[in-house]
């Protein structure tokens, strides 16, 4: 019954996204997401956090180009960064229905201005959709004993 709701999908929607090390486009279209995380730990915030992917699977409700948007921010509201592109459709996904774009974004340099949770949501066509998150907390230096 939820694959008939995807299949009648009007909007964009977030099949998938997470936050991962490496992302491996393999020849047969498949794809491996390698290290797959939601918590940096932070020794310092003056430094760019580690070199990341952002990887999400989009489902339109029509092939073609589509404007996007990733968005990440703090839960204060105090940090908030945008990557404005376009998404162009795969083809279509037989399962739900709708027209399949794989993103795969990696992010480096990066700088959070201190520990919290973040958000990130992509922009499609103007409709916010969440996708996933991430905890930043402060490292703890080892105990030497």
């Amino acid at each position: 019954m939820a694959l008939r709701g995807l299949h009648d999908m009007e909007k964009a929607q977030i099949l998938l996204a997470v936050l991962c090390d490496d992302v491996r486009h393999e020849v047969g279209g498949k794809v491996s997401l390698m290290g797959i995380f939601d918590t940096f730990n932070v020794s310092a915030y003056t430094a760019p956090l580690p070199s990341f992917h952002i990887f999400a699977k989009v489902g339109v409700p029509n092939e073609g180009p589509h404007s996007v948007t990733l968005r990440i921010g703090s839960e204060e509201g105090d940090f908030n960064t945008e990557l404005a592109g376009q998404l162009l459709t795969e083809g279509r996904d037989e399962l739900t229905g709708t027209y399949i774009s794989n993103i795969d974004l990696v992010i480096n340099g990066m700088t959070i201005p201190r520990p919290g949770k973040y958000a990130v949501a992509f922009v499609v066509d103007g409709q916010e959709l969440a996708a996933c998150g991430f905890l930043a907390r402060t490292a703890t230096p080892p105990k030497l004993q």
